[in-house]
Parts: structure tokens; sequence; C-alpha cells
């Protein structure tokens, strides 16, 4: 998948990510790292990168929950989700309720923790109350 068009490694790589490959003697191919796609498949195994959500510097669960985090990369003529929602009756919710929505709390299950308003992370990466 890797050495594909510039508009690859630059456009789907950036927010998707790779698959990350070690070279002989421990090091990180260049041509895979860095990578932090959420995509991204780690030499371990494990997927995924921390850091396409959270930033580097405040590891903050309320930060990946907030709809601005995710239209981060989720926006634009080829993936209109941020516009879309913005526009929606969804996100003028969020924008006139976000103050009620406890983003701050560790647990943040619909219906339990908020009701005011959903957001991308209410759908894609909350809990419901019969999801733990």
């Amino acid at each position: 998948m890797l050495g594909g068009p510039p508009a690859v490694a630059v456009g789907c790589y950036q927010c998707h990510g790779s698959t990350i490959r070690v070279r002989p003697g421990g090091k990180f191919d260049p041509a895979t790292w860095p990578n932090t796609g959420i995509g991204r498949i780690n030499a371990d195994g494990s997927w995924g990168s921390c850091s396409a959500c959270h930033t580097r510097h405040r590891f903050s669960k309320a930060q990946a929950r907030e709809p601005q985090t995710c239209g981060k990369c989720h926006l634009g003529p080829d993936h209109p989700q941020i516009e879309i929602y913005e526009e929606s009756k969804h996100g003028i919710l969020w924008e006139a309720n976000k103050h009620r929505l406890n983003i701050e709390r560790s647990t943040w299950t619909v219906g339990v923790d908020y009701t005011a308003a959903p957001t991308c992370a209410t759908c894609h990466l909350s809990a419901t109350p019969s999801q733990g």
C-alpha cells in the first residue's frame, strides 16, 4: 500500500495511517514513520495513534469528545462530515448546550452523563446504557 502517488502519502496516510515497519536493527522505516493516522497499524500489531485525537500536551477525553477534534480530518469536499454536522440540528444543539454536556467526566454515557446534544463521539466513541 505504501509507495503510491504523492497525494496518497500526504492525503490518505495523514489521517488514515499505514502499517509501521521496523528495519533490521530495530529502527523505524522512514517510509512508514512518523505516522499519526487513526488507522495506523503499529509494529507490535496494535492499532491506532492516540495523537490522532488527543494532543501530545494534554491527554484529554473532553478534547476527543469535541466535534472540532473530528473535524480536523473530516472536512472539505472529500470528507464533509464536520460541515454537515455543524449545520445539522445536532451541531446546533451542541453549540447551544455544550456547557451542559459534561465532557470532562471520566464516564460519558448518553442518557446518564449527558442528554442535551449528540456529538460525533456519542455514536462513534462513547458508551450507551447497553454498552460498557
